[in-house]
């Protein structure tokens, strides 16, 4: 007789990005005598072909998919009550808004016994108009509301979660963490990412690492403006390097070639372990519009490079301003290259604040805090 809980992990898409490492991190990391995993997500992306190396059962939910659409949200709620009703999980463990919404509804129709929800990030932050904002939070609502246990990566969305109505009983605030990693040297790091002529070319230049999926979200323009702005009359330029990929790669890549600015900007694409890269930069610049508690810039603290990242969501609990890096309006190029001045100019200080932001990142986002706190609330 199985004895074994049975979670199942819905995800709305499976490329890689934060929601979908932790994801990955939680399905390989919990007992397999204890429990039966399994995944349900839409596409065809990285997050599949890693749990299928590690044998986790993947469910393929075909009408998923990020644009809103009601026709693809019917197929999705019945999609997901059907799995739910043949495979029969003692817990759901929804992430992302949609799959959240219409997860939790399938789940509360097919009396899933406990439904969880992670909030990584709230939707209704993202620059967006008045009534958007305001349809997006009314759903957010819901979603906890039809959840029985809402975990929050960071303690501003726990406190914006808390004053939901009726919804202050079912938050958890639980940080993503990870693990210490293997980094290759700067010379080896640089020689596998670029070309001899690249690295000679940018030999003096400060370099500067964004790893981030690529969307408006992220704020690439914004950053790429920055600095160009900055290079034309520093003395020691940036050579700023976009790890990542996404929808906005044709766009970004056309940018840049319309601003004649191929020899300041690299766009590498995605990179498999991208963190194993970063002692080839000098900073780590996160310029996005919203974010929960990302992991690239957990990654990059655990390592001690010094930062600088917008002033949103869960970062400044991560980064306090001006001791472990820098923060900056994710709207203001004129802070970013002030930020950029600042930490180029000056090494030491790039050593002391990634030196303290270490500190914070192996003291406070530990992934085996994660993996205990999480497991407390499926038992």
């Amino acid at each position: 007789m199985n004895t074994r809980k049975k979670i199942l992990f819905v995800i709305t898409k499976s490329n890689w990005g934060g929601a979908q490492r932790y994801v990955y991190d939680l399905t390989t990391s919990l007992p397999s005598q204890e429990y039966e995993i399994a995944v349900a997500c839409g596409g065809t992306g990285l997050l599949i072909d890693t749990l299928h190396q590690k044998n986790i059962t993947v469910f393929e939910i075909k009408s998923f998919q990020r644009d809103i659409s009601f026709t693809k949200e019917f197929s999705s709620f019945f999609e997901l009550q059907k799995l739910y009703k043949t495979w029969q999980p003692d817990i759901v463990h929804l992430n992302s808004s949609k799959a959240g919404g219409l997860g939790a509804l399938a789940a509360r129709c097919a009396h899933v016994p406990k439904i969880i929800f992670t909030a990584h990030g709230w939707p209704f932050w993202e620059p967006r108009n008045i009534f958007q904002k305001s349809l997006i939070a009314f759903f957010s609502w819901l979603t906890v509301v039809f959840s029985h246990v809402t975990i929050c990566i960071s303690k501003n969305d726990t406190c914006t979660a808390q004053r939901m109505p009726l919804c202050a009983h079912k938050i958890h605030y639980i940080p993503n963490g990870i693990e210490p990693y293997e980094t290759l040297t700067r010379p080896l790091a640089r020689e596998k990412l670029f070309d001899q002529h690249t690295i000679n070319e940018h030999e003096h230049d400060i370099w500067m690492l964004t790893n981030a999926e690529l969307t408006a979200n992220k704020n690439h323009i914004r950053a790429i403006n920055a600095v160009l702005s900055y290079n034309q009359s520093a003395s020691q330029k940036i050579f700023y390097v976009l790890m990542g990929d996404g929808e906005s790669r044709n766009t970004l890549s056309t940018y840049i070639t319309t601003n004649t600015a191929e020899n300041q900007i690299a766009l590498l694409g995605f990179v498999e372990h991208g963190a194993t890269y970063y002692n080839a930069f000098d900073i780590f610049f996160l310029p996005s519009l919203k974010e929960g508690v990302p992991y690239v810039l957990l990654e990059a603290g655990n390592i001690g490079m010094s930062c600088i990242a917008s002033n949103v969501g869960g970062i400044p609990e991560i980064i306090t301003h001006e001791k472990s890096g820098i923060l900056v309006s994710p709207e203001n190029c004129d802070e970013m290259k002030k930020a950029f001045e600042n930490l180029s100019k000056n090494g030491d200080l790039r050593v002391a604040f990634g030196t303290a932001l270490k500190k914070t990142i192996t003291e406070l986002y530990t992934k085996k805090r994660m993996l205990e706190e999480t497991e407390r609330l499926y038992k």
